[in-house]
């Protein structure tokens, strides 16, 4: 009977992350990840074959644990209280898992390996399939229709907003402070405010005389 696998390929993410964090993304070698779990290089083989293939499970785990509390977001019932936690879940969820949210915010795709693994493009294609439509669909419930326009003021307000106020703190290592929600949600409430301005002094403009 075969033994058991001692590390899991969570496990070995685990081990990478905290690495990362500590060290930036170049410093994830075999032989860090493997002194930090307290394991041998083989066993990260086992599940990676290569360094490229570590760093980018690396990277698509952080990017879809990150997605999965702003996809439960938009998809609550309540308008209000969607939009709300929706605008405030990566500053949330910077707090709680930092190394995660700075694998995403402080080193792009590029900077986590620029090799990526060819097997992995497909899936590097889709990981944010799922996003695009549940931002469409809230698009939808909060204005009544999607177009490009309100597509991108949404996305500006719940995804870019959130992730440039955020950012400055995650490359320096640190947490994003709870002080900076109250400005953010601000900003993000005044996005839709001024789209709905432009709207209606569009059809003022484009009525009949």
């Amino acid at each position: 009977m075969p033994r058991p696998a001692r590390f899991d390929r969570d496990a070995i993410l685990d081990a990478a992350l905290r690495v990362a964090a500590a060290h930036g993304p170049a410093g994830v070698t075999t032989d860090a990840v493997a002194d930090e779990m307290g394991g041998h290089v083989g066993s990260i083989y086992y599940r990676f074959p290569t360094k490229d293939h570590l760093l980018a499970g690396l990277w698509l785990r952080a990017a879809r644990a990150g997605q999965a509390g702003l996809l439960e977001a938009l998809g609550r019932e309540d308008l209000d209280e969607a939009f709300t936690s929706a605008v405030l879940h990566y500053p949330r969820w910077s707090r709680e898992q930092t190394a995660a949210a700075q694998m995403l915010a402080a080193h792009g795709r590029e900077q986590v390996t620029p090799h990526w693994p060819d097997e992995l493009t497909e899936e590097l294609a889709g990981v944010n399939d799922g996003l695009i439509r549940a931002l469409d669909a809230f698009t939808r419930r909060w204005y009544g229709d999607v177009t490009a326009v309100r597509r991108r003021t949404i996305t500006f307000a719940v995804l870019d907003l959130p992730a440039g106020a955020i950012r400055r703190y995650l490359v320096a290592g640190k947490p994003p402070p709870r002080s900076l929600d109250g400005p953010v949600l601000a900003a993000a409430r005044a996005a839709l405010a001024e789209e709905a301005e432009d709207t209606t002094a569009t059809v003022v403009r484009d009525r009949p005389r």
